[in-house]
């Protein structure tokens, strides 16, 4: 009888750093011995990871290797489409997870069966706070060169009782049964392809939520910067503007 696992793990590499991808791992493994974590690592750098001894230790790995021109967005989701969990976490190998952060998002979610992503708190190693839950930009703000546009929200935990809109960050831990209603990433929106998914999590009618607990050491471009053309960002862009002028219409 196969076991569900109460999390899958999809983590992609952001450059052929052995040590970055052990490290991020060695913080997952703390949390094994609370929740049933299947790892799914997809690779675009072409590293040796089987012989890594956090990779060694868990007792459900998947290993991808993908071509180096795939964008980020194809990878997690080529990663969600082979995952297994009931749950299933999207991750950057730049983090580092404090302990019980996975077992509070998890937990959260039990708790919340109407939520769709749960995303942690992250902070900078320095104890700077990052703001990841953003509300939807405007038009003008979309259009500016920002890579995370939209402003900061405050959240529950810091003074705010709202609900974020989107998460700029990474941790992104998805309700599989939103996975199954809406479907996965779409790569046509680039480095937005977070506050696609969450625009089309809440048009669907899912929670969207911020679990302060649920604390990871990093930096609000822990995601990796990947080239784009100026024409596809454009593309990219617009097509975000027209599912947020939707979005607005429709609430």
């Amino acid at each position: 009888m196969n076991v569900i696992p109460d999390l899958s793990v999809c983590v992609a590499t952001t450059a052929n750093r052995p040590d970055i991808l052990e490290r991020f791992l060695d913080s997952v493994r703390r949390m094994d011995d609370h929740l049933s974590i299947e790892v799914i690592i997809v690779d675009r750098y072409g590293q040796e990871k089987s012989s890594l001894p956090a990779v060694k230790s868990f007792g459900s790995v998947k290993l991808v290797d993908a071509d180096a021109g795939c964008s980020l967005p194809f990878v997690l989701d080529h990663a969600m489409g082979i995952s297994t969990g009931r749950y299933i976490s999207l991750w950057s190998d730049t983090v580092v997870l404090e302990p019980e952060s996975l077992v509070r998002l998890v937990a959260f979610l039990d708790e919340h069966p109407d939520t769709g992503v749960v995303a942690p708190a992250m902070w900078t190693a320095a104890g700077d706070f990052q703001s990841v839950a953003r509300a939807f930009p405007s038009l003008l703000e979309l259009s500016s060169s920002s890579s995370v546009p939209g402003p900061p929200m405050t959240m529950p935990g810091e003074g705010g009782n709202t609900e974020p809109e989107w998460f700029s960050g990474p941790g992104l831990t998805v309700n599989r049964f939103l996975l199954e209603e809406t479907g996965g990433l779409s790569e046509k929106f680039l480095c937005y392809w977070p506050l696609e998914y969450c625009l089309r999590a809440a048009g669907a009618g899912w929670h969207l939520q911020y679990c302060h607990e649920a604390r990871i050491i990093g930096a609000e471009n822990s995601w990796p910067v990947e080239r784009m053309g100026r024409l596809s960002l454009y593309q990219a862009k617009m097509a975000v503007a027209l599912m947020i002028v939707r979005h607005r219409l429709r609430a």
